[in-house]
């Protein structure tokens, strides 16, 4: 994976980090909505409770107060029974209160055990949705990481055909170079040879000409023929192109401080090439040509 060339398995990961935080806060909201309704169905139980307890309360006194009544009437307010009265409806104003508190524990147990219930059942969906996040997550993580592989090793064959292209490019570039070459020598050769026709022609020509002036000798007092064609120049038996490659190999084996001053050292040898004139026109010419062509000169 490059992440110059974008891995994104990373951002996979990054994105269900934002799901599982997500799950986390919907549990912690769920927990809080059970803990408040446990307290408020606690809080009911005891108002309701209260409320039983002043009804019996009430009920309790209205009876007693009936019964003090009834052995008022009889003339008994102050004998054994009404104070037999009193115990006895104390006994049941306490034995209905203990009633109504029991009643109000059971259900606060129940509460209590609806709201474990509850807090399970909500615990229990959320390590589920964590489970099948993750699952996913991993899913396409993987996934990602396999795409990210492919897209890396897409970049790389691109690299390569493209480095393959341009080196075949270069290569077409160089033959291109090498052909112009050679069609520029060949070019200046048979300009060449067409230069020293002419001037073979025009000096047979004047050769003639000085010949009927000298009463038709064919003899200019050397024993060379004043016609003759001959060209004593010479032409190395090395080739222009293998002279210059020589050239450049020898240079380019040592060591110069800049390439300039090592191209100046290599046009100061063809320049001397190119102007001895002991050489044929032709291989100077396709020296200096050649030497162009692969930017030497």
């Amino acid at each position: 994976m490059s992440t110059n060339g974008k891995s994104y398995a990373q951002s996979v990961l990054e994105g269900y980090a934002g799901t599982l935080k997500r799950l986390q806060d919907r549990y912690a909201s769920v927990v809080a909505d059970i803990d408040r309704e446990y307290k408020l169905k606690n809080k009911e139980i005891d108002s309701e409770a209260k409320k039983k307890k002043s009804v019996a309360d009430a009920s309790n006194k209205v009876s007693l107060h009936n019964t003090k009544s009834s052995l008022l009437d009889k003339g008994l307010s102050h004998s054994g029974e009404s104070a037999q009265a009193d115990i006895d409806h104390n006994l049941a104003r306490n034995y209905a209160f203990s009633e109504i508190e029991e009643d109000a524990s059971r259900e606060k147990a129940q509460n209590e055990n609806a709201r474990a219930k509850a807090k399970s059942t909500a615990f229990t969906d959320y390590l589920n949705s964590v489970n099948e996040a993750e699952a996913k997550m991993n899913s396409a993580y993987a996934d990602q990481l396999n795409a990210d592989r492919e897209y890396e090793a897409e970049r790389d064959d691109e690299k390569h055909d493209r480095y393959v292209e341009n080196r075949e490019y270069e290569a077409e570039r160089e033959n291109e170079v090498f052909d112009r070459y050679v069609t520029n020598r060949e070019y200046e050769a048979e300009r060449e040879d067409e230069a020293y026709d002419r001037y073979a022609d025009q000096r047979d020509y004047n050769a003639e000409q000085g010949e009927g002036s000298n009463g038709g000798s064919g003899s200019n007092g050397s024993g060379k023929t004043s016609g003759s064609k001959t060209d004593d120049r010479i032409d190395p038996d090395i080739s222009p192109q293998d002279f210059v490659d020589k050239i450049k190999m020898n240079y380019y084996s040592q060591a110069y401080p800049t390439e300039e001053k090592r191209k100046a050292a290599i046009r100061k040898v063809i320049d001397v090439i190119i102007n001895d004139q002991t050489l044929t026109y032709s291989y100077r010419h396709q020296v200096k040509i050649y030497a162009k062509a692969m930017g030497l000169y």
